[in-house]
């Protein structure tokens, strides 16, 4: 099991690429693991998990995610934790995380700031081979 629970933000849209725009708590059945992370890394890790695909990508200050893949499991490593799960239950976890951000971000700051993020986002997955919708996945996450 792994879940992703949003503890703060603080920069609302402005801060899309700031390395510890937030603080995340990474929960296992065992432990609890707080990690800082930029809205921006943790939408190229979505898009990992979306195609399944292994990475290694620092997604904050001093703190990194590796995605390893083995047969029909995959490891998230985030020193000192290891955790076996599946690419499925890793999207879906962190969906219901981007979920949370969403909100709390839309609260900070209002639309205009939200598409101008957004569209930058979509413009670095885009460059990182990670492709799908951000726009998409926003509309999705935050549809009442």
């Amino acid at each position: 099991m792994i879940d992703f629970e949003l503890e703060d933000e603080w920069d609302g849209w402005s801060g899309i690429a700031i390395p510890d725009d937030m603080s995340v708590q990474l929960r296992t059945v065992n432990t609890t693991h707080e990690m800082h992370i930029s809205l921006l890394k943790l939408l190229e890790l979505y898009g990992y998990s979306v195609h399944q695909k292994p990475c290694q990508l620092t997604v904050g200050t001093g703190s990194s995610i590796e995605i390893v893949d083995e047969n029909e499991y995959v490891w998230v490593k985030k020193y000192p934790l290891k955790i076996r799960t599946t690419f499925e239950e890793l999207q879906g976890s962190l969906e219901s995380l981007l979920r949370d951000v969403f909100a709390k971000k839309d609260e900070r700051e209002g639309a205009k700031e939200r598409e101008e993020s957004i569209s930058y986002a979509q413009q670095k997955m885009q460059e990182n081979d990670i492709e799908y919708d951000v726009k998409e996945l926003y509309r999705s996450l935050t549809a009442p």
